[in-house]
């Protein structure tokens, strides 16, 4: 399983699909949740690079198209096509693709390659320093809550 990878799935998806700047997030397929903080990921810079371009894009807004993203230094790219708050993502050169959705500060993700199924919770967001507004993303999970606005 490669949890950097299913993150960044997973921050790209709300991005477009909810309008969230993911800063973290929780992985709660895992017997033990595990907090995946964003700038920890080995693609953090090109996260960072993704939320600036699409920060003023409304929710929603990849409905209908394909879009390619670089996911790492290598030159992975991962292509993605969105309807409504499913997606489609498959890395271009390889048999890899996965299915997935938003729901609310959830993403489910299907892993056809691995069989596999991973879901996240979104718990932390990037602040618009534009207005001095702050996307609020709250969790559920116990003792968590507050931590993050």
């Amino acid at each position: 399983m490669d949890l950097a990878l299913y993150a960044s799935i997973a921050v790209i998806a709300a991005q477009l699909i909810a309008g969230k700047a993911v800063t973290s997030l929780y992985e709660c397929s895992l017997p033990d949740t595990v907090e995946v903080e964003v700038e920890s990921l080995p693609n953090a810079t090109l996260i960072s690079t993704f939320h600036e371009l699409f920060r003023d894009y409304l929710p929603g807004y990849a409905t209908g198209g394909s879009y390619q993203y670089a996911i790492d230094s290598s030159g992975k790219t991962l292509e993605m096509t969105f309807k409504g708050t499913s997606f489609i993502c498959r890395i271009l050169g390889s048999s890899s693709y996965f299915i997935g959705n938003v729901r609310g500060s959830i993403i489910y993700i299907f892993d056809h390659t691995a069989s596999s199924a991973v879901n996240f919770r979104i718990s932390g967001c990037r602040k618009d320093e534009r207005d001095n507004e702050s996307t609020v993303c709250h969790t559920d999970l116990p003792g968590t809550h507050g931590m993050f606005s």
